[in-house]
């Protein structure tokens, strides 16, 4: 789906992909990086969002989960990587790369939380009570306190097919106080997604509805005076939407 963007802006590795397989230096459905150019555009995002307070968490599921760039990419500033799924958790454990969040599209699984939770991720996005509880129980049994991400999914939420999960803002007030009962989990973040995508007809990136469910929990969070805390609005995150996170609230 990328192609023709990626020939228009790099002809250059296009060409060397089809010289290397051509002289056997690959084989076929082989990942085909460039480096420099990740540097490049990563160090742009960087001081984007240095600028405008917003915090960067880099996610490598769609090249190969390559801890070599995520190592490059925590040298340039990001604050570590966000696994949308439990393998890609396991794989940034397995290469000593800080966990800033796991599970925002895939829940982990009851028999990876303990592995996970010991690499002390700085939050876990929940979908439900019970995964609450399950997070609470490990991070007992290994003595550590966990901070735990909502992810909010309204009934005028717009969902990707397969990823319809999450919390009511509705009943974000009740999740709120299981969270304060138990002794090992803390709330340490909101989400939404998507939050943010590219309008065709606009011609450019522009909030989803889902973000009405993110401001209704917002507002409460704020009636009962939370603080400091990440409120995520993802999707899309580039040098072009990062103004717009802050302007929407967002610091992640």
């Amino acid at each position: 789906m990328f192609l023709k963007k990626c020939i228009e802006n790099n002809t250059a590795l296009v060409q060397y992909a089809f010289e290397a397989l051509q002289n056997g230096l690959i084989l076929p459905d082989t990942y085909i990086l460039d480096l420099d150019t990740i540097i490049s555009n990563s160090q742009q995002m960087i001081d984007c969002a240095n600028s405008n307070d917003v915090k960067l968490f880099f996610m490598l599921k769609q090249i190969g989960r390559n801890p070599i760039i995520a190592r490059e990419l925590i040298n340039l500033g990001f604050s570590g990587c966000v696994a949308v799924d439990y393998k890609e958790a396991l794989v940034m454990i397995d290469n000593d790369i800080h966990l800033s969040n796991v599970g925002h599209l895939v829940q982990i699984p009851h028999w990876a939380l303990d592995k996970i939770i010991l690499a002390k991720p700085d939050v876990i996005t929940v979908y439900s009570i019970d995964k609450i509880n399950e997070i609470n129980e490990v991070a007992r049994m290994h003595g550590l306190v966990q901070k735990i991400m909502v992810r909010i999914t309204d009934e005028d939420s717009d969902l990707y097919s397969g990823q319809v999960a999450g919390i009511n803002s509705e009943d974000l007030s009740d999740v709120l106080k299981v969270i304060d009962e138990l002794s090992n989990i803390e709330f340490g973040g909101i989400t939404v997604f998507p939050a943010l995508l590219y309008d065709e007809k606009a011609g450019r990136i522009e909030p989803t509805k889902n973000m009405l469910g993110l401001d209704r929990a917002l507002k409460l969070l704020n009636q009962k005076g939370y603080k400091d805390y990440l409120i995520n609005i993802p999707s899309a995150t580039c040098c072009a939407s990062i103004p717009l996170i802050k302007e929407l609230g967002g610091n992640n």
